[in-house]
């Protein structure tokens, strides 16, 4: 089944609705696969794509007010499974990837993980979260995000790791 929606500049976007969970069961990745998905800035002509992850509504508006001006073109998934959904659906990958920590269904947490084991490092994942103690910052580092940002937090620091990430990723990606 697809659902149709549509992006920031008013296009149609199809993604794949299913049960993630149920296919990942079925389904089978295999080294080739992960590496045979380029990132989306390599197929647009350097537009980039922001993959933001997070079941609270209104915190995806303040990542899509904050990054669309910026020419960023922002995905949003409602929760982790969607999350998983769409980059199972595409036959490339976001740029970088806004995960939220709490969510139904599946934690940030493991979803974070679950895009390491699909997916390769060079798909940067910025965990974002209200959660400050060190356990919960520790926990999804450990589980393979790049980096941690607390809730609330500054538009400007955000944009800055983000930009920081995309360029560590594309000096890592020329070599």
């Amino acid at each position: 089944m697809e659902k149709i929606t549509l992006n920031h500049t008013g296009e149609p976007n199809k993604v794949l609705v299913g049960s993630f969970l149920s296919r990942r069961t079925t389904s089978t990745y295999s080294s080739t696969d992960k590496q045979a998905k380029v990132h989306y800035s390599q197929i647009s002509g350097g537009k980039r794509e922001i993959l933001s992850i997070d079941d609270d509504p209104t915190n995806q508006m303040v990542v899509e007010d904050l990054l669309i001006p910026l020419g960023y073109v922002v995905t949003c998934a409602m929760d982790g499974v969607e999350g998983l959904e769409i980059l199972a659906s595409r036959d490339y990958l976001p740029d970088l990837i806004l995960l939220d920590v709490q969510m139904p269904l599946m934690t940030g947490y493991e979803v974070c993980a679950e895009i390491r084991r699909l997916y390769p490092e060079s798909l940067p994942i910025i965990m974002i979260s209200a959660n400050h103690d060190e356990s919960s910052i520790l926990e999804g580092l450990n589980m393979g995000s790049n980096d941690y940002v607390q809730k609330p937090f500054s538009r400007a620091q955000l944009v800055a790791r983000i930009d920081t990430h995309l360029r560590s990723r594309d000096g890592w990606m020329a070599e």
